[in-house]
C-alpha cells in the first residue's frame, strides 16, 4: 500500500521515449526495479514473521501476495498512462481484489484475469505512442 501512492502519478511522456521502442522489456525493467525496491524493504519483515507463530510458510505467502499486488500496481499505471484518475482507479480495483482473494474462490481467479489484462493492456498503451 505504500508502494501505491509512488507508482499512482504517471510520468511525463518524455520520460518514456526508451519504452516506445521496446515497450515489453521496459516494462520488465520497471516490474524488476519495483521488485528489487519491496524485496529490500519487505525481506527483513518477512523475516521477523517467519521466525514466529506465522512460520515460513506465512511469511513466503505474505510475500507472494506482495509481490503480485506490486506488479500489479506497476503494470495499471501503464495500461491508462496519460489518465492518472483511471490509474488510480485501476490500482484501488486491484487491491480490492487482492484484500478480497482470501474470503471467496471467485476472487483469485477474477485477480488472475486482471493480472493477464494488466499486462496485455499496458503493452497496448505504450506501443499507441510509438512513431516509427
Amino acid at each position: 500500500m505504500l508502494f501505491a501512492s509512488h507508482y499512482g502519478t504517471p510520468e511525463p511522456w518524455t520520460l518514456l521515449l526508451p519504452a516506445l521502442r521496446q515497450p515489453g522489456t521496459w516494462l520488465q525493467r520497471r516490474v524488476g526495479l519495483a521488485l528489487l525496491y519491496f524485496g529490500l524493504t519487505a525481506l527483513p519483515f518477512a523475516w521477523v514473521m517467519g521466525s514466529g507463530p506465522a512460520g515460513r510458510g506465512g511469511a513466503a505467502l505474505l510475500m507472494l501476495w506482495g509481490t503480485a499486488l506490486l506488479i500489479m500496481i506497476v503494470l495499471a499505471r501503464y495500461a491508462f498512462y496519460p489518465s492518472a484518475v483511471l490509474v488510480r482507479l485501476t490500482q484501488g480495483a486491484v487491491l480490492a481484489l487482492s484484500v478480497l482473494a482470501a474470503g471467496h474462490p471467485v476472487y483469485p481467479a477474477l485477480l488472475a484475469v486482471a493480472f493477464f489484462g494488466l499486462i496485455w493492456k499496458s503493452r497496448q498503451r505504450l506501443s499507441t505512442f510509438r512513431h516509427d
